[in-house]
């Protein structure tokens, strides 16, 4: 990236006081160190989970670095020592790491152990841009997979946004209206499996691209059938619905893009994107209240939603045509592509009344 907008206040204060509080400083403050002592390249492997984790990395040392250099803090050969003897290598981590539940809390505290504990499940997959001027070790061994390019990463990533994520997104919807509390209970419900089912076997399966090591039709399987039903792994739909705005391209549109661009229609996929809407409603499929996960967009989502009324179909009109057609949400107008009004069909469908959302999912299943 060419930058990144500093916002955190901490941050802020470390830039102008050339400190190290705050986690961008501190990294910034460790390669200056090697710098002032070594000059020795290195590689800086950031594990955090989003795409394009070593790109964002290095805008934000560069940054920080950049800001200081303005200071005084820092010299310019620094900022040259950043550029070109520091890797900042991409990388693709899934592994399921909810918080832990209640009953695991009870016995630390019970046994008197005050670390955290970190609940995950044995399955994991991690993909590693091969960056590393000093050598690495051999951790291909261990089973890390290593590429030799960000767009290599890129399609492991979208491998498990469009089929793991989908799977995700789809229960944090439906499964919320449905009244399911954890993600393994909403994967068992038959209408909401038969429908994940469907929608990675017919309709993404077919236009994703394979990476090199690993088969999607089986990474899906594993997913549907093994990871999301383990009821060790208390994972919740409310957490996943965190950010939903922010998740729909990825995990739904861009696979429906690709099924537009290569002729193929699309009905399975339309279904979770009619449920978030729906979930916008803040009431179940019983009609009671729920709470909506936090989202940068939600003021302006709960705006459009406004007049909407279970048991009302008609209420609808064209409410849902600024949310559908928002390229900031959706990446495209899907109008254009001939989903827009698609999805408002099911939507409809999910507002008749109460018990309309299971009436639905079963509708099309059959």
């Amino acid at each position: 990236g060419e930058g990144v907008e500093v916002i955190s206040p901490l941050l802020k204060d470390d830039i102008s006081l050339g400190r190290a509080d705050s986690n961008p400083a501190k990294w910034t403050a460790f390669a200056y160190r090697r710098y002032q002592t070594t000059k020795a390249p290195f590689a800086f492997l950031s594990c955090t989970n989003f795409s394009s984790n070593g790109n964002f990395t290095r805008a934000t040392v560069e940054e920080v670095a950049r800001a200081w250099q303005k200071r005084g803090f820092v010299e310019q050969g620094f900022l040259d020592y950043l550029k070109s003897e520091v890797a900042f290598p991409n990388c693709m981590i899934d592994r399921i790491t909810p918080e832990a539940g209640p009953n695991i809390v009870k016995y630390q505290r019970m046994f008197g152990f005050d670390a955290r504990f970190v609940n995950t499940e044995p399955r994991w997959y991690w993909v590693i841009e091969d960056k590393f001027p000093q050598g690495r070790p051999r951790l291909e061994e261990a089973g890390v997979i290593f590429v030799d390019s960000y767009e290599k990463i890129k399609e492991y990533e979208d491998m498990k946004l469009r089929l793991l994520n989908m799977a995700h997104s789809t229960i944090a919807s439906l499964g919320i209206l449905l009244g399911y509390d954890r993600v393994y209970k909403a994967i068992k419900d038959e209408d909401i499996y038969s429908l994940i089912k469907k929608i990675g076997e017919e309709e993404v399966l077919r236009v994703l691209e394979r990476p090199a090591k690993i088969d999607p039709a089986e990474f899906f399987k594993e997913t549907i059938d093994k990871r999301l039903p383990n009821p060790n792994i208390p994972d919740e739909p409310k957490r996943i619905a965190l950010g939903f705005s922010t998740k729909i391209k990825p995990r739904f549109v861009d696979s429906i893009l690709d099924n537009h661009q290569q002729g193929y229609q699309v009905n399975y996929l339309l279904l979770p994107m009619a449920g978030w809407l729906r979930y916008l409603l803040g009431v179940d499929d019983q009609g009671k209240e729920i709470e909506l996960a936090p989202d940068p967009m939600l003021d302006d989502l709960k705006k459009y939603m406004q007049g909407i009324q279970l048991g009302s179909p008609e209420s609808l009109k064209d409410k849902l045509r600024p949310i559908l057609s928002n390229k900031n949400i959706m990446g495209v107008n899907l109008y254009e592509i001939g989903v827009g009004d698609k999805i408002e069909e099911f939507f409809k469908k999910m507002i008749v009344g109460v018990g309309a959302v299971r009436k639905t999912l079963r509708e099309l299943k059959s």
